[in-house]
């Protein structure tokens, strides 16, 4: 199982970073987070149906092969829910380097766990991933 398969765990006692899944708690999680204010720049589109969430997740899921991929993404879980999300994409293994993006849903903003995870996941990228170089930007 690879690393991406088995989540990573940030430095919050009661957070962790695991991968994404169609299942309905990830749906309704994603449903609820776009509903907040500020999320709309999250997307390429409107997250307001069970069908856009889930076309919203199914990208992130991991390969069950576990190639190479050029997006790895974890959900941000807060005492069991998901609550956030934080990823890189645009992995390009020439030069090493990927760009990083993450959001968390309103009502668990301000707990330190965005920080958390892009820490966790940089971590990941260096170590694991082999990256190099991480692009962090401000949308």
């Amino acid at each position: 199982m690879s690393a991406q398969q088995q989540g990573l765990a940030p430095a919050l006692p009661r957070a962790r970073l695991r991968p994404w899944t169609a299942a309905d708690a990830d749906v309704q999680a994603v449903l609820r987070a776009f509903a907040g204010p500020g999320m709309a720049g999250q997307s390429h589109g409107p997250i307001a149906t069970e069908a856009q969430a889930r076309g919203w997740i199914a990208p992130l899921v991991p390969d069950p092969l576990g190639l190479q991929p050029r997006t790895v993404a974890f959900a941000i879980e807060l005492d069991g829910e998901a609550v956030g999300n934080v990823m890189v994409s645009a992995i390009e293994r020439r030069h090493l380097t990927c760009w990083m993006s993450y959001w968390v849903a309103p009502g668990a903003r301000g707990a330190g766990l965005a920080g958390a995870a892009a820490t966790a996941l940089a971590g990941h990228c260096f170590t694991v991933l082999g990256l190099e170089r991480l692009e962090l930007g401000i949308g």
